[in-house]
């Protein structure tokens, strides 16, 4: 579906994987402050990612 999109294609197969890297280094509290970053960084695109699917949907359904 069109709504879906967004996140279809948000990340690559190699930023997933770095994603799953870094979110089990903070586990483990070894991040590197720049590293720390990069996962902030992740977070806030798929929040923003996140926020325009819901935008996209609710504007498909206001259109149906």
């Amino acid at each position: 579906m069109l709504e879906d999109a967004p996140l279809k294609h948000a990340f690559t197969e190699h930023d997933k994987r770095r994603i799953s890297e870094l979110a089990a280094r903070n586990r483990e509290a070894k991040l590197t402050d720049a590293e720390l970053e990069e996962l902030d960084n992740f977070i806030k695109i798929g929040d923003m990612l996140a926020l325009l699917q819901s935008k996209a949907r609710k504007a498909m359904k206001l259109a149906t």
